[in-house]
């Protein structure tokens, strides 16, 4: 069979925000080598026209990195740039004024290229594009509005989510510690709240650090007291799961997630005991996947997404996959067994906590 490639329809979408215009652009290349030989290339290219030159260094943190990231979202997948032009105006040398009489100004193209940067993935028949066109809706302005806003309120933690995502390389435990981290700072920046009232823990606070003698006890005392009304890693990470329950029905079958991942990652940093909830291995695996959901989908529906909407993406990005349908993954003795140990310990809990 002869080599052929086919070109599936580039999707474009385009939109304004803080001065500049993007325009972006997505397809795929589908790529036949032999009966049984088939690799997909997606292939995406923006353009950012801006009012006015910057450095190199705010380019890359206010417009790369951020159409890089937006890459990895909608795609699922591991997003390398290949290249980078830019093009600007500059007024005319003094040395080059004699050859051009006519002109003020000339244009300055600055090309940098990376060889070996296009990822090549084996196409799967159940691999789904999270974001489709459809999900984004009529506005596509918006959405770049949106996510570049989004993109900047999450500021430097976004590091944490989207190098996860596009480096699979990553150890279990460090995706892991990575993604917590970033729950709990997402959270913080967009949906930040006390656990009660600021003046009740300054009065507190006052009451505590006034009947201790010893400075360094009331130093100590006033850091721990200060943090007192901030929300805990395990209760914002519960709140992003259960906002994500809205949209994906199918992660209320986990109801112990969050408190999988926070004590894992806390049994991991502590070096504390190994109580309940600690998990490991592929359960660890499916855990650390589905936190991958519960921010995709809050990410989406603070993008301005429909219920409706996300629940489309999310169910076409992970179709027939044991994420959301531990029926389909593959279940080991051992794993089994856990399994049922884990079921028989929760019916005790429960049972216990009905008792009066």
């Amino acid at each position: 069979m002869r080599a052929r490639r086919n070109y599936l329809q580039t999707r474009r979408i385009s939109g304004r925000f803080d001065g500049a215009r993007i325009l972006a652009s997505c397809g795929e290349h589908r790529q036949v080598r032999g009966p049984f030989l088939e690799s997909t290339e997606l292939v995406s290219a923006v353009d950012v026209t801006l009012p006015e030159p910057i450095g190199l260094t705010e380019w890359d943190r206010d417009w790369i990195r951020p159409v890089q990231d937006l890459l990895v979202l909608c795609t699922g997948r591991p997003c390398e740039i290949e290249g980078i032009t830019a093009r600007f105006r500059v007024e005319v040398p003094p040395f080059v004024r004699p050859a051009l009489p006519d002109h003020r100004t000339i244009q300055v193209t600055i090309e940098i290229h990376q060889a070996g940067m296009v990822e090549h993935v084996t196409a799967e028949r159940n691999q789904r594009i999270l974001l489709p066109r459809d999900a984004i809706g009529p506005d596509e302005g918006r959405l770049i509005q949106e996510w570049f806003a989004l993109h900047r309120k999450i500021g430097r933690a976004g590091v944490f989510f989207f190098a996860t995502l596009n480096e699979r390389s990553q150890w279990l435990e460090n995706q892991l510690l990575n993604l917590t981290s970033f729950a709990e700072s997402y959270h913080a920046r967009l949906s930040d709240h006390p656990r009660f009232d600021l003046e009740l823990n300054r009065k507190l606070t006052r009451c505590i650090l006034a009947s201790i003698e010893n400075p360094e006890v009331r130093e100590a005392w006033r850091e721990k007291v200060a943090y007192a009304p901030r929300l805990t890693q395990r209760e914002r990470i519960t709140e992003l799961f259960e906002w994500a329950c809205w949209p994906v029905p199918a992660l209320q079958q986990f109801p112990d997630l969050a408190a999988e991942l926070v004590n894992t990652r806390n049994h991991l940093t502590h070096f504390g005991p190994k109580r309940k909830h600690i998990i490991e291995d592929l359960e660890l695996a499916r855990a650390v996947q589905r936190l991958v959901v519960v921010l995709q989908a809050n990410m989406l529906m603070d993008l301005g997404g429909q219920q409706d909407a996300v629940a489309i993406a999310i169910a076409r990005g992970y179709w027939q996959h044991p994420v959301l349908d531990p029926s389909l993954d593959v279940q080991h003795p051992d794993y089994q067994q856990r399994s049922r140990s884990q079921e028989a310990d929760n019916a005790t809990d429960l049972g216990s906590q009905a008792q009066p």
